[in-house]
């Protein structure tokens, strides 16, 4: 078993640290990818003279974080190098790019030094290491992806130099007249708007600070991080939604169990940078606290791989956690006001008598913050029954109700919604289909599902973020991160978002 875990793991570290490439003034396209080849040079030579340093290495949990770490180091110092270099226009975004996914690499390396940090034994540092293997691989993906994309610019302009190498896989997979156009989205040319004015809720409209009506409409994200789903976006990925896709919103899920391990750490690494951005391109940032479950009981579907304990579920109910990471975050973002907030992803296993009251306290704690915030609250039955709030509706001011109407669940919240949205401001929270999926909660298709959600809520001005902006899992809106090719359902989207 030892020699099994150190190949495995010695495997492992060489391909996560495959940084390549990278970040001063007007300089030759050869100029520049020679300065990127001598810094990744030292910095691999830096790197083999740490391997005798730490000899219990891949045997003892505090030998390998300590090596793990070391590796971090002299890494985040190359690519801090890199990210000084100001590339020709050819390289920008394949540049800019790579940076962002190295950084991310050695977010998640430096996540796993910690949870190797407390191993016993080489058995715990076994079942680390296959836990924590397809994180890298998702980490390590993006990465040789933005790499191999630099490396076949140089190869497309006849320049000679080895951005990858045996270790660092930065080769170019492809001939360079074979090379189709990657993610290159000349970021920093891109006009930047202001932050979007704050909202309130009048009735059943949201207004702007001018009184304007503000019909949201946009996307879902992956929580950020969770890295298998490809983990935090970047500003290539702002300017796609924002000037290709056309959205005016991102709907951010946070899953209970990564912002449990450090809170501080979550908002530090990845929801400010989407906040930032959100600034930056103009476009309001809903922060969804991602438990579905009954807050009161505790109960809440198991995933597929089998029953946990709550604490490690990714939908965690538990509303105590709820509560302080909604507090959290109103906190750290009550002077923004183009931040969002959902309290509760998806309750279910609960009646709307027995939600209403919680959902306040939910809506309380960020208004303890900011009384100006405005808030989500979704119905039951997994978010999609809102049918309680006629009769018993919940008694906070700028909240807004959303609804997850997913193929399987029929068209009676659209009766629903049409008495709501008298009185009160209504959201299609999640909506998206599948072709042929397994699931019938899921399956649909663009004429029976998702033509005419669209077109109901067109008639209505109802918003909606549809689920979401992702090549994996079960509803997908791209077929490929390739030019953000989109998927059937993922082309109705982009058509309804960028038209008129």
């Amino acid at each position: 078993m030892k020699t099994k875990l150190t190949i495995t793991a010695s495997v492992l570290l060489l391909s996560m640290f495959s940084i390549a490439c990278g970040g001063e003034s007007e300089i030759s396209l050869e100029d520049y990818f020679q300065q990127v080849e001598a810094i990744l040079i030292e910095s691999d030579q830096e790197e083999a003279a740490l391997e005798g340093r730490f000899p219990g290495a891949f045997e003892e949990g505090p030998a390998t974080a300590d090596f793990f770490n070391a590796v971090v180091d002299v890494r985040r110092e190359a690519n801090a190098r890199l990210a000084d270099i100001d590339p020709p226009a050819e390289a920008k975004g394949a540049h800019e790019q790579l940076i962002f996914d190295t950084n991310h690499l050695l977010e998640v390396a430096s996540n796993f030094a910690d949870l190797v940090q407390a191993a016993q034994t080489t058995s715990d540092l076994e079942a680390i290491f296959e836990a924590e293997t397809p994180a890298f691989d998702a980490a390590q993906t993006r990465m040789e992806d933005a790499c191999g994309a630099l490396q076949a610019i140089a190869d497309r302009s006849a320049i000679d130099v080895d951005l990858g190498g045996e270790q660092r896989e930065c080769e170019s997979d492809v001939r360079a007249s074979e090379l189709a156009p990657v993610n290159e989205t000349p970021v920093p040319n891109l006009p930047r708007r202001t932050p979007p004015p704050e909202l309130r809720v009048a009735g059943n409209q949201i207004l702007n600070a001018f009184d304007e009506v503000v019909v949201l409409r946009g996307v879902a994200l992956s929580d950020p991080a969770f890295p298998s789903f490809r983990g935090p976006y970047s500003a290539i990925d702002f300017a796609a939604l924002v000037e290709e896709w056309g959205v005016n919103i991102i709907r951010v899920p946070i899953h209970p169990p990564p912002w449990a391990r450090d809170p501080q750490r979550y908002l530090e690494t990845y929801l400010d940078p989407l906040v930032q951005l959100g600034a930056e391109y103009g476009i309001y940032v809903f922060l969804g606290w991602h438990a579905h479950g009954n807050p009161i009981t505790g109960e809440v579907e198991q995933p597929d791989s089998g029953p946990v304990p709550n604490h490690l579920n990714p939908y965690n109910p538990d509303l105590s956690l709820a509560k302080s990471a909604l507090t959290a975050m109103a906190q750290r973002y009550k002077d923004k006001p183009w931040v969002l907030y959902g309290t509760f992803n998806e309750p279910s296993h609960i009646t709307w008598r027995a939600w209403r009251p919680v959902a306040e306290q939910l809506v309380d704690v960020i208004h303890a913050v900011n009384p100006k915030a405005v808030v989500f609250v979704s119905g039951v039955d997994w978010g999609y029954d809102l049918s309680g709030a006629l009769r018993n509706p919940v008694e906070r001011d700028n909240i807004i109700y959303e609804t997850h109407p997913y193929p399987g669940k029929g068209e009676d919240w659209k009766l629903t919604l049409d008495q709501l949205r008298q009185t009160s401001a209504v959201f299609i929270g999640e909506w998206g289909f599948t072709p042929n999926s397994p699931s019938s909660n899921l399956r649909g298709t663009t004429s029976e599902y998702g033509l005419p959600l669209v077109q109901y809520a067109e008639a209505r001005n109802i918003g909606w973020t549809a689920w979401w902006w992702n090549p994996s899992g079960e509803v997908t809106m791209l077929d490929s991160w390739q030019n953000y090719k989109p998927t059937e359902f993922g082309q109705l989207v982009k058509d309804s978002l960028t038209k008129g």
